[in-house]
């Protein structure tokens, strides 16, 4: 019996040990696969960052022209003018769709950072009202703003909060029938917070689509056709990102309240606005076809002052020469190298500067400007499409004397 035993111990201890090698193999093709679909997610990722990148320029240089027509006193026929409107419109709109997906690639990654200062929300919020005001009357929609206190102070990043009430607001006008009614309110709450909410009397979200409606690209079966199922899901994160919550309720037929709950006290995770710097703004960009591509040119000014292009985008640069030769002496370089040494040879009163430049980047041509003493007073203008924490200011380590 003992030996029956032992050799039934064997037995069981030589099929667990295949068991557990099975497993262990299994374990590691499980790892190998998960880490496959992390690169090619990742590469996927990569991909549609940079090429969402590339598509802020050609938006902003059709946007640019059209400005310019619609400011310029030129006559225009009535018709003509409509059709500008709605290219600009429509143009404006691609853009904030490429700006709300790079909005998502950075906080999926973890890489936007809450830049706070202190404000009244109350007045920020009546200002981004102001914008909708026009809509409103045109549609009959009765558009009111009730705050329970004409002050209620705390720290907030202006930025972030902005694209957050701006898709809620922009959600409510596109549910909201004409004649309907659309209410913002803005009230303290429990726990030393504030609740911002914004009613509208549209269609109201279906039972089916609620648990879904905050998912990033959701469209419902009853979205509208423009609809890109990126606003809510944008504003939901964006919510979370300030150490706030979003939440909504909604019936059919009786439309949809969300509701913004945020922190009175400034979060531990904010970063001082005013002592960590302002992020570098993107560049509007605008072309001109007029002027030639050429490393260096000087054409003919209208100004004493003097100006300093480094960019290597033929268009960019020529709308910038355009623009600034009114006003400037303006020389041009398309590479680093070149910029830095004319802007020794010629010192300059001004320097605009592209940050992504083949060879020697943008932030390292900042970097030898305001480490060289005949160039550190000079005022510098990074111009950059991109918008993550990598191309702010701070990160070329400026000197005092920087702009």
């Amino acid at each position: 019996m003992t030996w029956r035993s032992l050799r039934l111990n064997r037995r069981i201890r030589r099929t667990l040990e295949h068991q557990n090698a099975e497993i262990h193999i299994q374990r590691n093709q499980i790892e190998e696969l998960a880490e496959e679909g992390r690169r090619s997610s990742e590469a996927k990722l990569r991909f549609f960052t940079n090429f969402s990148h590339e598509l802020r320029t050609p938006l902003t240089l059709i946007l640019g022209p059209l400005e310019d027509l619609l400011s310029s006193p030129a006559e225009l026929t009535v018709s003509q003018r409509h059709d500008l409107q709605l290219m600009r419109r429509n143009t404006q709109r691609l853009l904030q769709l490429v700006n709300q997906l790079l909005d998502f690639r950075k906080i999926d990654v973890g890489k936007m950072a809450v830049r706070a200062t202190e404000g009244n929300l109350v007045s920020f919020l009546r200002e981004i009202m102001d914008v909708f005001e026009k809509t409103a009357n045109k549609r009959n929609i009765t558009f009111r703003f009730l705050p329970a206190e004409p002050v209620i102070n705390l720290w907030f990043d202006g930025d972030i909060l902005d694209k957050v009430f701006f898709n809620l607001l922009s959600n409510a006008f596109k549910y909201t029938p004409d004649g309907g009614q659309i209410k913002v309110s803005i009230q303290r709450g429990p726990a030393d917070t504030v609740r911002v909410s914004v009613e509208d009397t549209g269609q109201g979200i279906a039972e089916a689509d609620q648990p879904h409606i905050l998912e990033w690209f959701y469209q419902g079966n009853h979205s509208p056709a423009n609809s890109s199922g990126l606003g809510l899901a944008l504003a939901e994160g964006l919510t979370r990102l300030h150490e706030g919550k979003l939440s909504f309720r909604s019936q059919v037929g009786h439309g949809s309240t969300f509701e913004v709950t945020l922190p009175l006290a400034k979060p531990a995770a904010f970063l001082d606005a005013k002592s960590n710097g302002v992020p570098t703004l993107p560049l509007a960009y605008l072309p001109d076809d007029e002027f030639s591509d050429s490393t260096e040119q000087t054409p003919s000014s209208r100004a004493d002052a003097t100006a300093l292009i480094i960019e290597d985008h033929e268009e960019v640069r020529n709308f910038l020469v355009q623009k600034l030769q009114p006003h400037f002496q303006v020389c041009t370089a398309t590479d680093g190298a070149t910029g830095l040494r004319l802007a020794g040879e010629n010192i300059p009163d001004v320097i605009i500067c592209d940050i992504n430049l083949p060879e020697l980047s943008g932030l390292e041509v900042a970097t030898a400007l305001k480490s060289d003493w005949r160039t550190s007073h000079i005022p510098l203008v990074l111009l950059t499409a991109r918008d993550t924490p990598s191309s702010n200011l701070p990160a070329c380590k400026p000197g005092p004397t920087s702009t």
